[in-house]
């Protein structure tokens, strides 16, 4: 979908997008809700890592699954290193992420 005279705008009205949506052809509509739909999952990551302090807690909230305690200490699961330590130390630059307890698999 590379078009040199297409331009993307992030932000639109609900009923803006909507209308976009729908004057688009059906394999493009799909790629562009895809798109929106990733953006709209990291905005509401962020926002929820924004309300916590500390790493741990916030993967004990919101994916339990990632979150073990093993020996009375807390580990975090190796799925969430990549994206979630980015976007932690993103919002986060007075409490970056330097050393991580991580369990496997």
């Amino acid at each position: 979908m590379k078009n040199d005279n297409w331009i993307s705008v992030d932000y639109l009205s609900q009923d803006d997008f909507y209308m976009y949506i729908q004057e688009l052809p059906e394999d493009e509509r799909a790629t562009e809700l895809a798109q929106f739909s990733k953006r709209v999952g990291k905005k509401l990551l962020k926002e929820e890592m924004k309300n916590n302090i500390c790493f741990y807690n916030f993967i004990k909230n919101y994916s339990p699954r990632d979150f073990k305690i093993i020996n009375n200490k807390s580990y975090v699961s190796q799925r969430v290193i990549c994206k979630h330590v980015k976007y932690w130390n993103e919002i986060h630059l007075d409490n970056k992420i330097k050393n991580l307890r991580i369990f496997f698999y």
